[in-house]
């Protein structure tokens, strides 16, 4: 039996690429497969708390201790507003960061480093490259796509194309929180491609493009809340999700 990943790295960028040539993402969709994100309307939050699943709830501390337990995460954003509001969830949070630390100014050897030191201390190492280049995020991946222990995870957002119909999506995965529909926003998401070394399934996305990643993605959607519990769910750290 194939062994799960340990730790995952997820690499986010809000804006879609315009580079012409990604080569290790493209490997990344090419051996791993890909699915949307799906972002509830009027939330009032920050998008990557919705992909923590951190918004609108009720007694939201109690119900990401309930969620996650104890999954480290690891955050790594010049956004210090952020941090500050994921560390009030009381979720544990390794913050790697200081106010001196300019992500997009940072050498690659340098990110590099940090992220490694990153996975070390977490299970789950988050990192916003909103204001990077797709050219330096895609170095990252580099020298990681090959490591057994690790998830690679990468996220962008992208106009909504097409949605899963049923039965190809269960509408609980895209549409569903805590047994009740939400309103799902009908013009943007996410789209993301995941990829382990023995694990992960392959779909027919053959490189990093939005487009394809909505249209043949085997993951086809998720509800940005439900995200990061599957994440934990192909770490072995959670039971499948449930909306």
């Amino acid at each position: 039996m194939a062994s799960h990943a340990h730790k995952a790295l997820i690499l986010f960028n809000k804006h879609e690429p315009t580079q012409a040539s990604l080569p290790n993402l493209d490997s990344l969709l090419a051996k791993g497969s890909a699915g949307s994100i799906y972002l509830e309307t009027d939330t009032g939050c920050d998008d990557i708390l919705q992909l923590f699943g951190l918004h609108d709830a009720p007694c939201a501390t109690d119900a990401a201790h309930g969620r996650y337990g104890h999954v480290r995460f690891g955050l790594l954003t010049a956004d210090a507003q952020l941090v500050d509001l994921a560390r009030g969830y009381g979720l544990t949070f390794v913050s790697l960061l200081t106010d001196d630390v300019a992500l997009d100014d940072m050498p690659l050897d340098a990110m590099d480093a940090l992220i490694t030191e990153g996975l070390a201390a977490v299970d789950i190492l988050f990192v916003d490259l909103t204001c990077s280049s797709w050219t330096r995020i895609d170095h990252l991946f580099q020298s990681r796509l090959a490591d057994p222990d690790l998830l690679n995870c990468v996220i962008t957002s992208a106009a909504v194309h097409s949605r899963p119909t049923q039965p190809y999506q269960p509408r609980q995965s895209f549409q569903m929180k805590l047994g009740r529909p939400v309103v799902v926003d009908q013009h943007r998401c996410y789209v993301y491609g995941c990829f382990h070394p023995t694990t992960t399934r392959r779909d027919t996305v053959t490189e990093f493009d939005t487009q394809t990643m909505q249209d043949r993605g085997a993951h086809a959607g998720i509800l940005a809340y439900h995200f990061m519990s599957e994440i934990c769910h192909r770490l072995g750290l959670l039971p499948k999700y449930g909306a």
